[in-house]
């Protein structure tokens, strides 16, 4: 099978690391050299060759990628092509221009647009440090992304936890500004969150009540009595718990 005809190419069976590799290139030699290089540095090769905007889309919508090579100037195609329509894609793999044509203000122009690196088809030895180099920001970036969605996924459980408590939930910066207050708060004390988001918490809690500086407010599992304040002016008796958050949120109020 040829790689251009659409069917991945398996190369040393030996090699212990897979790598699925598009090559953007109008060359089926070139692509071959190319391969051989990241071969001989371990990797377990899967490859196609496309060289057109059809069968580029193609490959993007029916297979994974880890790696994009791209030749910068084609007969019916070209490098900043391929880059717009991978990028535009949503795609996030390392695109690598391999290219005898462009030169050194192309290339940085091409990299301002999202490639990773350009090297030259006649020094193929930086194919597999730029390779190994990439892979390994690329990896970093992706579990970067992972992360920030779990933590994400973790706040907004944790936000709709406090929003659905019956209990009044009020969470303070550290210079005691409400940030969070959730519909329990909302019903105990008659104000909305956007009427007091950024305000004070003596507003709720007025007087002498709220030290900012003193430590038994960043204690975790402080208790006290106290009595709050409505929207309305009317006082009430209630107990609260204070719990430090991470350092992000600041602390926490339960009544």
């Amino acid at each position: 099978m040829k790689p251009d005809e659409g069917i991945p190419l398996t190369m040393d069976a030996k090699s212990d690391r897979p790598l699925r590799v598009l090559v953007i290139e109008d060359s089926d030699d070139d692509a071959f050299l190319m391969m051989r290089e990241l071969e001989r540095g371990g990797y377990r090769l899967s490859y196609r060759r496309v060289d057109t905007a059809a069968t580029l889309e193609d490959a993007i919508a029916t297979q994974t990628w880890d790696i994009i090579f791209a030749d910068y100037t084609m007969p019916h195609f070209s490098g900043t092509q391929a880059l717009a329509i991978t990028r535009k894609s949503g795609l996030d793999v390392p695109f690598i221009f391999v290219s005898g044509t462009i030169g050194e203000d192309t290339a940085v122009e091409a990299m301002r647009s999202g490639a990773q690196d350009y090297i030259m088809k006649g020094n193929t030895k930086r194919l597999l440090p730029a390779v190994e180099r990439e892979l390994r920001e690329a990896g970093l970036r992706h579990e970067f992304a992972r992360s920030e969605e779990r933590r994400r996924a973790t706040e907004a459980r944790f936000r709709h936890i406090l929003t659905m408590a019956v209990d009044a939930v009020i969470t303070v910066d550290e210079r005691f500004n409400i940030v969070i207050f959730n519909r329990g708060a909302e019903r105990i004390f008659g104000y909305r969150f956007e009427e007091v988001l950024g305000r004070p918490l003596e507003l709720l809690l007025p007087g002498q009540q709220v030290d900012v500086g003193a430590e038994s407010w960043t204690g975790a599992g402080v208790c006290r009595e106290i009595s709050g304040q409505r929207k309305d002016g009317s006082r009430f008796p209630a107990e609260v718990t204070v719990s430090p958050l991470n350092e992000a949120d600041g602390v926490s109020c339960t009544l």
